[in-house]
């Protein structure tokens, strides 16, 4: 009986590993020959480990390795999770978190990529490019992405405890205690950072956000407002939904992008007239991510207005999570986003028609990038809102035509 169930293993744990990755890896022209290679090479391997490894080995657990493997290996947003991790991370209460977006390394550990403006990472200063090594006392190696991403989640008051690997010069590494809180209120704020010119920051494409966002500007409209700020630094993404209404704001009716998935091309287009027909500057930087990138690659492409910052993230695919039939879970990318004639978008993420480097921690201007205006050009009195924001204060330039008047002059 127990050789009838290893043989039966061992014909279906490689089937269903080859049918998983003939679904997501296969290419077109990929030969039947070259699969059963693969099958052989696979079963011997299997065979080799449950006879020959020095401690027994449970088939589930290399199963289970198996597929982890195979997801993680087919990007860094795609992960697996056994039953028990599925269980408990889908029953977690995630209404609060603490403002930063994760990515895996190289090494196996996350580090952060980017950090949310307001959230509790940013005011305890959490940088971009910190090596997250523990979260609530597990190694950050043995996680998903997706599961230190959930894990940083929970319910509003509730803390976190984050660990990062020492820092050059340092003895130790740093050690916070994160409150969680309800980011819902970053969403969409307004702000007056100069006479006549509205800032409207919008930190995500959750569900709504664009209706909020539309009635944002209908009352800087109503206040005669008719120059804008779109500020797009430190927007996670969300919803593709959410990223078309917004641009819809912007830009006439008119193809914007695309996903492009196993069923074909599908465009997304903007159906009504823009909304917002003022001048517009937009804000993108490391902290634009996913269907964000979209709308700012939108703006830009259709002259609603320049981007002002640094290059984008660079995440051009969307991903769902599918419920697997021993309770485990996939989380897979399932589109990639491209441009609306099916192009690939750019490499390293969208790039700003004018690159302005933020402030570093210490209160110095980056030196990544170019510097904005040219030697020896007038610069406008930054206001007292854009005095530490280089990259605003750029936005109010152009808006107040200082660019256009010193090039005159």
């Amino acid at each position: 009986m127990d050789a009838l169930r290893k043989s039966l293993l061992f014909v279906s744990v490689p089937l269903v590993l080859v049918i998983v990755v003939g679904t997501i890896r296969a290419r077109v022209d990929e030969s039947r020959d070259q699969v059963l290679r693969d099958l052989k090479v696979f079963s011997e391997t299997l065979y080799l480990v449950t006879n020959y490894y020095v401690e027994d080995v449970h088939l589930g657990q290399l199963e289970r390795g198996a597929f982890q493997g195979l997801a993680e290996s087919l990007d860094p947003w795609s992960s697996y999770w056994d039953p028990m991790r599925m269980e408990k991370l889908l029953g977690r209460d995630e209404s609060a978190g603490v403002g930063l977006l994760l990515v895996k390394s190289p090494q196996g550990y996350v580090l952060v990529a980017s950090v949310l403006e307001g959230s509790p990472a940013d005011e305890a200063k959490v940088r971009q490019g910190q090596f997250l090594e523990m979260i609530d006392g597990l190694a950050t190696k043995d996680l998903t992405l997706l599961e230190a991403q959930h894990m940083l989640r929970g319910p509003a008051g509730s803390t976190v405890d984050l660990g990062f690997f020492r820092q050059y010069g340092e003895e130790s590494g740093e050690h916070l205690t994160l409150t969680r809180q309800s980011l819902d209120a970053l969403q969409v704020v307004t702000e007056h950072p100069a006479e006549g010119v509205g800032l409207l920051r919008v930190s995500s494409l959750e569900k709504g956000v664009s209706a909020r966002a539309e009635q944002a500007l209908r009352s800087l409209r109503e206040e005669g407002v008719n120059k804008l700020v779109l500020d797009l630094r430190a927007n996670f993404g969300g919803s593709l939904d959410e990223a078309v209404a917004l641009t819809d704001l912007f830009v006439a009716a008119r193809p914007v992008f695309a996903e492009r998935g196993r069923d074909g091309l599908q465009v997304r287009s903007t159906k009504a007239p823009a909304l917002w027909d003022g001048e517009l500057v937009v804000l993108v930087g490391r902290g634009t991510v996913g269907e964000a990138e979209l709308v700012a690659r939108a703006l830009r492409e259709s002259e609603a207005g320049p981007l002002v910052g640094q290059a984008t993230f660079g995440k051009r695919s969307r991903q769902e999570t599918v419920r697997l039939r021993d309770g485990s879970g996939l989380h897979l990318s399932v589109a990639e986003y491209v441009a609306p004639d099916g192009e690939a978008l750019e490499d390293g993420g969208v790039s700003p028609t004018e690159e302005v480097a933020p402030l570093d921690l210490d209160g110095d201007q980056e030196s990544e990038g170019e510097e904005s205006g040219e030697a020896g050009e007038p610069q406008a009195e930054p206001t007292p809102e854009s005095a530490a924001d280089p990259q605003l204060e750029r936005a109010l330039e152009i808006l107040n035509g200082s660019a256009a008047e010193s090039k005159a002059a």
